[in-house]
């Protein structure tokens, strides 16, 4: 199964996005990220086995038990690779030590796991969508908007989502919630 953590975000979050998508000036050339889809990914697994999910349901907890409850908040718009030529749009997150602590636990332990995974640098942020063509800058396809409300989420769990790839868009389940003690 193809796999990741992430932060499943709170539904007054996830309407404050929606809205900020439907106020684009190019929603046809923009693969929008679904409402009930969007989410904060901690680590990308790719493909897993049935054997490798096990061992990540019994291992994980005892690598998290050191971290609490914390928050974060949104903070502003951006692109990758730039805002003169995005690919990805996205929306930033204030993140506290403790959410790259979350990461840095996740990492260490799939690895002890024996999955392979990249440990590239960390840049939490909320995807948005993907440009399908043509390049427009963001601050056209975002007209007059510079920021978000800097919504504040507390986050006392994450999730491990098992993803399916369909020709309509990724279909995600959530298959093990961890919750901070």
């Amino acid at each position: 199964m193809r796999a990741f953590f992430a932060v499943d975000l709170p539904e007054k979050v996830k309407d404050q996005l929606a809205s900020l998508q439907r106020q684009s000036q190019y929603r046809r050339n923009i693969k929008w990220v679904e409402r009930d889809n969007l989410h904060l990914t901690l680590l990308f697994l790719g493909d897993i086995s049935p054997a490798q999910e096990k061992r990540l349901f019994d291992t994980v907890p005892e690598a998290v038990r050191d971290i609490g409850e914390f928050s974060f908040s949104l903070s502003g718009l951006g692109a990758f690779p730039n805002d003169r030529k995005p690919k990805v749009l996205w929306v930033g997150v204030k993140a506290p030590g403790e959410l790259y602590r979350l990461r840095e636990a996740l990492v260490q332990t799939v690895r002890k796991t024996g999955i392979s995974v990249k440990d590239d640098r960390f840049h939490p942020h909320i995807t948005l969508g993907r440009v399908k063509r043509d390049f427009y800058p963001l601050n056209k396809i975002f007209p007059g908007i510079r920021s978000v409300a800097e919504e504040n989420v507390t986050l006392s769990s994450f999730v491990l989502i098992e993803s399916t790839l369909t020709p309509q868009g990724p279909v995600y389940k959530v298959k093990k919630r961890f919750c901070f003690s």
